[in-house]
């Protein structure tokens, strides 16, 4: 049986600054000082908590990019991958979207998350993690339908992140 969530979360602060070209790679590197502002992505705390809770959870946690962020859009979407699990985060500004600078600060952005897991306690702590930390809504899924694994550029989270609340 798969245990699934759907969640909103609004973030409150930044969580990790990162290299961009290293996280399009899957790989988490904080940036540098001289980086900083110039080709980096910002993580609202709730990826990032997210984030460190599948680390934590299995060390073969695997990171893919589905949406990538660009000069063009802030929005990005990002899976967390094991073999009991998958987690799909699509951040999106919704705050401050008057001040060109906005997504260079966590606080502004929401995050839907999509937790997909064989293993009723991974999906029930982190929900539970995110919905004790964070002020979070709860959608809900039809938990008997099988889902495929498939790309990230064809879930419906990508399509979730652009609709308005």
């Amino acid at each position: 049986m798969k245990y699934r969530s759907l969640l909103h979360s609004r973030a409150t602060k930044t969580g990790l600054i990162v290299d961009h070209r290293k996280f399009l790679e899957g790989e988490v590197v904080p940036a540098s000082r001289i980086l900083k502002g110039f080709m980096t992505t910002t993580l609202p705390n709730v990826m990032t908590d997210i984030q460190e809770y599948c680390f934590q959870k299995r060390l073969d946690t695997e990171i893919e990019i589905g949406v990538p962020n660009s000069f063009v859009t802030a929005n990005l979407v990002v899976a967390y991958r094991s073999q009991s699990f998958r987690v799909i985060c699509g951040r999106s500004v919704v705050r401050s979207l008057w001040n060109p600078f906005a997504a260079e600060f966590g606080k502004n952005y929401d995050v839907m998350t999509f937790i997909e897991s064989d293993m009723k306690k991974f999906h029930d702590e982190l929900r539970s993690l995110l919905t004790t930390k964070y002020e979070c809504r709860i959608l809900e899924l039809d938990t008997q339908e099988e889902t495929e694994h498939r790309p990230l550029t064809n879930t419906a989270a990508n399509k979730t992140l652009h609709t308005k609340h």
